[in-house]
């Protein structure tokens, strides 16, 4: 399903498209935001770098861990 704007006839920037059988999506020059808790029920996948609470989940480093076969405890 494609809608679009009625009062130009260029193509859109921000697009939902809803194929039946495959989902929906949301393409957007633009960062998308959400103004609301999000609650999701499945996997949640990024080809980018996902940042929480200002830590970044690519670049984030943990102290005191010695190098070779060590592990990190669990968060808490």
């Amino acid at each position: 399903m494609y809608i679009r704007t009625l009062w130009t006839a260029k193509a859109p920037k921000h697009v939902i498209t809803i194929t039946p059988g495959s989902g929906i999506t949301l393409t957007s020059p633009q960062p998308v935001t959400v103004n609301a808790d999000l609650h999701v029920n499945g996997s949640v996948t990024a080809t980018g770098d996902v940042t929480g609470g200002g830590i970044s989940l690519d670049h984030h480093t943990h102290g005191g861990v010695q190098s070779g076969g060590s592990t990190t405890s669990p968060p808490h």
